[in-house]
């Protein structure tokens, strides 16, 4: 589980895995290189994208932490989350 406090939001990045993500609480925005800003609620699942530029992912909420499940495989030592 992980959260996020109100407003925090992710340089660009990418993963070098497909990641599974569930929200538990909260308001999440993300957005992949050339296409539209997606919003996320209590209750939605999306998936990250392997090897694809991250360009946004924050709490979208001001005033409340987002919540949220994430499951991903990657090799021993290798990090999900890959800033340039």
């Amino acid at each position: 589980m992980t959260t996020y406090p109100p407003g925090l939001s992710l340089p660009a990045h990418h993963h070098p895995t497909v990641g599974f993500n569930y929200i538990l609480e909260g308001i999440a925005e993300s957005q992949y290189v050339d296409e539209p800003i997606l919003t996320f609620s209590s209750g939605d699942s999306y998936q990250d994208k392997a090897n694809a530029q991250h360009l946004i992912f924050r709490n979208a909420d001001k005033a409340n932490p987002l919540k949220y499940l994430i499951a991903y495989t990657t090799q021993r030592g290798q990090p999900f989350l890959i800033i340039p």
